[in-house]
């Protein structure tokens, strides 16, 4: 399957809780056989949260 990932979820994922396992346990992002995406927006509100 296709991942187009959201800010919130690669926010959610740095922080390794419940609700992480949770989503991976449902949706398995990262199990290796999905194709991940991520659109310029999150990538630049990510660099805007590590500076």
């Amino acid at each position: 399957m296709d991942y187009l990932l959201d800010f919130n979820i690669i926010l959610t994922y740095s922080r390794s809780d419940k609700i992480t396992r949770r989503l991976e346990a449902n949706y398995k992002i990262f199990d290796g056989q999905n194709r991940i995406a991520l659109s310029v927006v999150s990538k630049g509100e990510i660099e805007a949260a590590i500076l």
